[in-house]
């Protein structure tokens, strides 16, 4: 079904709602992730900040797919830093990649994080050309592990 998930992650614990999502929906098709943080120009000097960022990311997805779904075999878990406006990374990303689907979580309260989110989400649902998986997120709570 989808062989390629995208998630765009910005650094923020909303954008981390979707990674339980991900991580289950990869587990079980067996699908490769692509982590992506778009950095703007004007914060270049994170990139190496980011890339961590997202490596732990990489790292924690890999172990808990491994374990929860694939025990035989090593989930492929890609992660880049670019730099470049999100809404047109995550487009040409797409593009680039052949992603099937792109997981991001949108907002439910104000502030102009979740704003901003908010908007690149919009903006990615409205014109990505692709399913896209949209985990609204309405306060700020811990999203259950998956239980045994």
């Amino acid at each position: 079904m989808f062989e390629k998930i995208l998630l765009p992650l910005d650094g923020s614990e909303l954008a981390e709602k979707a990674i339980p999502y991900v991580r289950d929906l990869a587990g079980q098709l067996g699908a490769e992730v692509y982590l992506l943080h778009a950095c703007p120009p004007e914060h270049k000097e994170d990139l190496s900040k980011q890339q961590l960022y997202l490596n732990i990311i990489a790292d924690n997805l890999r172990q808990t797919i491994k374990e929860t779904w694939q025990p035989s075999g090593e989930p492929k878990i890609q992660v880049e830093v670019i730099i470049d406006d999100p809404i047109k990374a995550i487009f040409d990303y797409v593009k680039q990649k052949a992603i099937g689907l792109v997981a991001l979580t949108s907002h439910g309260t104000t502030g102009l994080r979740e704003w901003a989110m908010g908007s690149v989400a919009d903006n990615v649902v409205r014109g990505v050309g692709i399913p896209t998986l949209l985990i609204r997120i309405k306060e700020s709570r811990d999203i259950p592990e998956k239980k045994d």
